[in-house]
């Protein structure tokens, strides 16, 4: 690749060298003869004045002096207007237009390489021999030989430099190529550790595309932890509801345990896995973008009082404070969504706080900027500082805390992926009350009925 690559920039210099020469040598030769034509018409105007003109041995040395490879005065028939004698060589008669020879006028230009001047002239005015002469003289064009050497060497030397150039440059640019490939074969063979280095005499475009590589192989890698993490949580979650339904299962049939109260767990442990499958099936559908949404005009109103209802019922069983703060307009409000999927994820939301609440929960509703948000806010213990950045990106649970229920990890996370789709946001401020704890989550999706008056 490198040298196929310097051999075609040198070719391109090599025919853009060959062009230029070509035309140099033309523009060059265009010029010399140029220039003959119009020093001989200035030397046949001077040698016209000489008064004895017509002597032929004065005319010898006058063609001598001047350097002219032909110096001739030649009578001219005065009804064609042709030369009545040879011309000198290797000009001929057909050269010459016999009305501007009438006429009086000069005439100049290049033949076969011979520059040349002619000026008719009258000869032995006043007396009988008065005739009209042609006055001509030629001189051969110097040729541009030295003139195309030095080109030709000149070509030479800078298609040498090109092609040193080309390979200096090739090899700038194929050498950190020939490193992405190797790098991304790497990451293709599963090592997500491998890196491009930083190289600072990279062109700035290149750098631009190794960055992006290394930035994907960064993301493969943590996309690779992350499922590795999430099979490691799957797992254990399926595990151990199954261990206590066989567990319980046993119990029953080896008659150590009430069969009422082994077969309230195995249905709570059940319910537990159809909860986990029922989330990784939204999930999967998620990514897969093949979830299914209803997209119309909701009432929010009626959608927070029914999520409020329902886990204002739950907090109290459970000795929870809670508190609801509804729309405070009373006028009509609407954004498009799927009124099913909207409950689902301030449920999901609502059943997080429920699980790490300490004493209280709130449910929020306002409008700020244009936009619809419902807010539910817990005085559990917040969010700790290594969750925070990946708190929507991955399945998500506490350790570290005591949780009231124990839940799949999925619930953010579906959450966050429905209100994308459906043009919504979800964010969140932990912590949140005074004591540096709590959390709050909040659900905003733009109005479609700006019209309204507030």
């Amino acid at each position: 690749m490198r040298h196929r690559l310097a051999l075609t920039i040198s070719l391109v210099v090599l025919v853009a060298l060959i062009v230029a020469g070509t035309g140099v040598v033309l523009i060059l030769r265009a010029q010399v003869q140029h220039g003959a034509v119009v020093q001989l018409s200035k030397e046949v105007e001077t040698i016209a004045n000489q008064a004895n003109i017509a002597n032929a041995q004065i005319l010898r040395l006058i063609r001598i002096a001047a350097a002219l490879d032909g110096a001739k005065l030649i009578p001219i028939n005065q009804t064609t207007g042709m030369p009545l004698f040879n011309l000198p060589r290797p000009l001929i008669a057909s050269i010459f237009s016999p009305t501007k020879i009438l006429g009086g006028y000069g005439q100049s230009g290049v033949f076969r390489n011979f520059a040349y001047a002619a000026l008719p002239i009258h000869t032995g005015v006043g007396s009988p021999q008065s005739r009209l002469n042609l006055l001509v003289i030629t001189r051969a064009i110097p040729p541009i030989h030295t003139a195309i050497i030095f080109l030709a060497i000149t070509m030479l030397t800078a298609i040498l430099i090109a092609i040193v150039a080309a390979e200096a440059l090739t090899f700038r640019l194929t050498k950190p190529i020939l490193g992405v490939i190797a790098t991304t074969s790497k990451i293709a063979k599963g090592d997500f550790e491998a890196r491009i280095p930083d190289d600072p005499q990279r062109f700035k475009e290149l750098d631009l595309l190794i960055e992006s590589i290394n930035t994907m192989a960064q993301d493969l890698a943590e996309s690779k932890d992350a499922q590795s993490q999430f099979l490691l949580a799957i797992s254990h979650d399926l595990r151990t509801p199954l261990t206590s339904i066989k567990g319980y299962a046993e119990g029953i049939i080896d008659s150590a345990v009430e069969p009422n109260d082994g077969a309230k767990t195995i249905l709570n442990q059940a319910n537990r896995l159809s909860r986990l499958v029922g989330d990784l099936l939204d999930l999967a559908k998620l990514q897969a973008n093949t979830f299914s949404l209803s997209i119309q005009k909701i009432d929010p109103k009626m959608i927070a009082d029914q999520v409020a209802r329902v886990l204002g019922d739950k907090a109290r069983r459970s000795q929870i404070d809670f508190k609801y703060l509804p729309f405070s307009t009373s006028s009509d409000l609407e954004i498009q969504g799927d009124p099913d999927r909207l409950i689902q994820i301030l449920t999901n939301i609502g059943d997080n706080a429920y699980k790490f609440a300490a004493t209280r929960i709130a449910l929020t509703c306002s409008i700020q900027d244009n936009e619809i948000r419902i807010t539910i806010a817990d005085d559990g213990p917040g969010i700790s500082e290594t969750a925070k950045e990946a708190i929507f990106k991955r399945p998500y649970q506490a350790g570290d805390t005591k949780a009231r229920e124990v839940g799949s990890g999925f619930g953010l996370l579906i959450a966050s992926r429905l209100a994308q789709n459906m043009n919504g946001r979800i964010s969140y401020k932990s912590p949140f009350v005074e004591n540096s704890s709590g959390t709050a989550m909040t659900v905003a999706f733009d109005r479609s009925d700006l019209n309204l008056d507030l």
